[in-house]
């Protein structure tokens, strides 16, 4: 029983590999091969932990996902992708800047010692505005933190790999069609 299973399962891979090869793409002139070439989309893929990351290529130029979509005829995909690369940027960049304006508040007391003076005409250090600068600088910049936190973790794309690798497919099959001019 086991040797008839093995021989199926080699008649169907065999039958399988031979319905592959019967429907290959056309050939192509080496002038259609370097327009195709120069047009075509990939993806270059990163796997990390939790997702893959794609950076999309056209011919032999990155684009970014805005572009991408864009080319595809997907207009509003894009600005939602521009949108989300936008916001991304915005919380990383002024994450640094309001950490920076937090640093810079908790050091306040330290250049200019915040100083009063009491019934008798002398100055005294006031500890208690010294103490109120470094509580606010230090809340500053901890959410100037949280900001860049959160930028950071923010996905670079929006669209699955899965969905962008078969819109890539879908492009480079009408691109082959255009150049060969075959329907």
């Amino acid at each position: 029983m086991k040797v008839v299973k093995v021989c199926l399962i080699l008649a169907l891979s065999v039958a399988g590999s031979s319905l592959l090869f019967s429907q290959q793409a056309p050939t192509l002139t080496p002038d259609q091969q370097q327009q195709f070439d120069s047009q075509k989309l990939t993806l270059s893929i990163e796997d990390t932990i939790s997702s893959k990351r794609w950076e999309a290529i056209k011919g032999y130029e990155d684009i970014k996902e805005p572009d991408f979509l864009r080319l595809l005829g997907l207009d509003k995909e894009a600005l939602d992708s521009q949108s989300h690369q936008a916001n991304k940027t915005m919380l990383m960049v002024g994450g640094i800047g309001l950490a920076a304006v937090g640093l810079i508040v908790t050091l306040i007391p330290a250049f200019s010692p915040p100083m009063t003076t009491d019934s008798f005409g002398y100055s005294i250090y006031d500890a208690g505005t010294a103490l109120t600068y470094e509580a606010a600088g230090a809340v500053i910049a901890a959410g100037g933190a949280v900001m860049i936190v959160v930028g950071a973790t923010q996905p670079r794309d929006i669209t699955p790999y899965g969905q962008a690798k078969a819109l890539a497919e879908k492009y480079n099959a009408q691109l082959l069609i255009k150049i060969t001019g075959k329907e």
